[in-house]
């Protein structure tokens, strides 16, 4: 399924090439902290005052999704 393309002002907005396929982008969403607030590793819940990005647990899993 491709999505129309982006416009305004009646002027095409190019997008960029997709990084992840949609099964990629809906594997992420299910086990990536950033969406679920668990660890993927051990399922430790990440306190509310932890920076979101690049987290790391107690654990040692770390997110490196870049």
């Amino acid at each position: 399924m491709s999505t129309p393309p982006a416009t305004y002002s009646e002027e095409l907005i190019p997008q960029p090439p997709q990084r992840w396929t949609r099964a990629q982008q809906l594997e992420l969403l299910m086990w990536h902290p950033l969406f679920t607030g668990k660890c993927p590793q051990c399922g430790q819940a990440r306190s509310q005052d932890q920076q979101l990005a690049l987290w790391t647990c107690g654990c040692g899993w770390k997110d490196e999704t870049e």
